[in-house]
């Protein structure tokens, strides 16, 4: 009726009249229902048997309906099966850098979960026997991600580790396929190395690589499993420079050597942590020590802690000896020599002005006589140290 040669529903005019809207019919490629979204991709069709299904990415077929097939469509863009995945296989190599490459031009499509996102290396590897195996960068040179995943690139992660030489360690059957993802931290070009080892049960034979092959924590000689060695059972000798017991420790270095007259100093240094003279008594707890920089000071004499953690609180504390806090004070009428000064009571001098040591024996400061029968006349005598006669006034 307006004349433009289309008619009713044909016509643009017509375009959302309900009249002219018809249901989504879900596998003819027309938006039927003019609402801009067509077949599967219409949330009409939700549910529709042919729409939903997601998209097995290695079959041949359009499992989504959305014309895309396989690695063609989008939903598959992260899937194993779409990528090289691995890259490279190392067989069921172990050593030192079974694999060495670099990871630019890999391509980012594996992720530990500690990764931090760049290109990495997908090293295929099999487990030559059932074990304990030890995966390792170093040597790498670069700080690099280490992870790996059981049975390929879609298995489950075993562990990922971030470091300079990252490692980890894990347990493999034999023929089991671990993939290993290897990327570089600073996102350079750079040659990545992989070395994987079997971790033998116990160090035995292998007492002398410097390795702790058994990962129990002691290497060499320090490894219970080396005690039978012959060479593990050697003396040490603390003057030659050599680390005779192969324990990590030379000479003096080592507990063998303590009391070894090459080993003994004859003086203390007080803050390297070794008994230095043999005397039984380590930097500040020697008596050598009480007055020197590194122990004046190192306990707060009156706080009730031990800040120098070696047991002894406060005045207990051997650097505490000096401080005016840690002196006793002379009990003026007892017999003793309180303050340890070598003066008892009253030939102490601060007990000169205490009654109990001014009595008629009381010393006169200045009459040329002994009055007190103590040895020491007039101003020599420690009761005259504050008379006006010994203190310089008129």
């Amino acid at each position: 009726s307006d004349g433009d040669g289309t008619t009713d529903c044909e016509d643009g005019d017509c375009f959302t009249d309900p009249a002219c809207i018809s249901p989504e019919i879900c596998f003819n490629g027309v938006d039927d229902d003019r609402d801009g979204a067509t077949d599967c991709d219409d949330s009409d069709c939700l549910g529709f048997p042919t729409c939903g299904e997601p998209e097995i990415c290695d079959n041949g077929e359009d499992d989504d309906l959305d014309g895309a097939i396989d690695c063609d469509d989008a939903d598959c863009a992260t899937s194993p099966a779409c990528f090289d995945c691995p890259a490279f296989d190392i067989g069921t190599a172990t050593g030192e850098f079974v694999f060495v490459g670099v990871a630019a031009g890999q391509g980012d499509q594996l992720d530990g979960s500690c990764s931090i996102g760049g290109e990495e290396l997908r090293i295929g590897w099999t487990a030559p026997g059932a074990g304990r195996y030890v995966a390792t960068t170093a040597g790498s040179g670069v700080p690099a991600v280490l992870f790996a995943r059981r049975g390929g690139c879609d298995g489950a992660e075993i562990a990922c580790s971030l470091d300079l030489d990252s490692e980890i360690q894990f347990t493999a059957r034999g023929g089991q396929q671990v993939v290993f993802g290897i990327e570089s931290l600073d996102g350079e070009p750079a040659d990545l190395a992989l070395s994987i080892f079997q971790i033998p049960t116990n160090e035995t034979g292998l007492c002398f690589d410097g390795r702790d092959n058994d990962a129990d924590g002691a290497t060499d000689c320090e490894d219970g499993d080396c005690a039978d060695d012959p060479l593990c059972a050697l003396p040490e000798v603390c003057s030659n420079g050599f680390d005779d017991d192969l324990d990590g420790r030379v000479d003096c270095e080592d507990d063998d050597c303590f009391g070894d007259p090459a080993c003994f100093t004859g003086e203390e240094i007080c803050d390297n942590g070794f008994d230095d003279d043999r005397d039984g008594a380590t930097d500040c707890d020697d008596s050598t020590c009480i007055l020197t920089p590194e122990c004046i000071g190192s306990e707060d004499c009156g706080n009730g802690v031990d800040d120098n953690d070696n047991g002894r609180t406060d005045c207990e504390d051997a650097s505490c000896s000096v401080d005016p806090s840690c002196f006793l004070s002379e009990n003026c009428g007892n017999g003793f020599d309180d303050d340890g000064d070598g003066l008892v009571d009253c030939e102490d001098p601060s007990c000169a002005i205490r009654p109990t040591c001014r009595g008629t024996n009381r010393e006169n400061c200045g009459n040329g006589i002994d009055d007190d029968g103590d040895g020491l006349v007039d101003c020599d005598d420690f009761g005259c140290l504050i008379s006006l006669e010994c203190i310089g006034f008129p």
